[in-house]
């Protein structure tokens, strides 16, 4: 059996994490009840040595197994990154500093996309989690980077989350000195616009 063509027939039923459950489940199982066949049978005076057999079916299995963790992983591993990109692009906008009202701008509308991405963000982060659990639970190596990694998603969206705040802090403080800085401009325009008129 093609175990790519058999991959992309299970991919096209839009599987959920739970008919990922079961297919690494069914695997697993099999590994056990492929080990749990004893190592020599007797059949009357013949003794038939089971290891070569057991050892084929067992690799067979293990590479079915791998087939569909190797995927899992690596869709858990590329949804992590996206989302731990985002929130590090979210946090170096938000450490800009505020100038002007171009700066003040775009910091809002970073404010208006974090506010309008919270509660979907919160809800990536749950799926992934239970990606990289169901990985563990079927013995599937993950490196510790990656389990810092994932240990540290919501930490790190908490951050991002207090910066924001801090961030919102400092565009109510600066506002009183960028209205000021407005109006002054404002003069200027209008003063400007006077004497080139004058001059003209």
């Amino acid at each position: 059996m093609d175990k790519q063509a058999e991959y992309k027939k299970f991919m096209s039923t839009d599987p959920d994490l739970e008919a990922f459950d079961n297919e690494l489940k069914k695997y697993v199982d099999m590994e056990a009840a492929i080990h749990a066949i004893p190592a020599v049978h007797n059949i009357g005076c013949m003794s038939l040595e089971t290891n070569p057999v057991k050892n084929s079916l067992r690799s067979e299995a293990q590479a079915w197994k791998s087939q569909y963790s190797k995927n899992l992983h690596a869709q858990a591993r590329d949804e992590m990154q996206e989302l731990q990109d985002r929130m590090k692009d979210y946090s170096q906008k938000l450490e800009r500093k505020v100038n002007d009202l171009d700066d003040v701008r775009d910091i809002m509308a970073v404010l208006k996309q974090i506010r309008d991405r919270e509660s979907q963000i919160e809800y990536q982060i749950v799926p992934i989690e239970e990606k990289y659990h169901l990985l563990a639970k079927n013995g599937v190596h993950v490196d510790k980077e990656e389990f810092d990694d994932l240990n540290h998603l919501r930490e790190s969206w908490k951050r991002v989350k207090t910066q924001a705040g801090v961030a919102s802090d400092k565009l109510i403080d600066k506002q009183t000195d960028l209205k000021d800085t407005l109006k002054k401009n404002v003069k200027d325009f209008v003063k400007d616009a006077k004497s080139f008129r004058t001059d003209f």
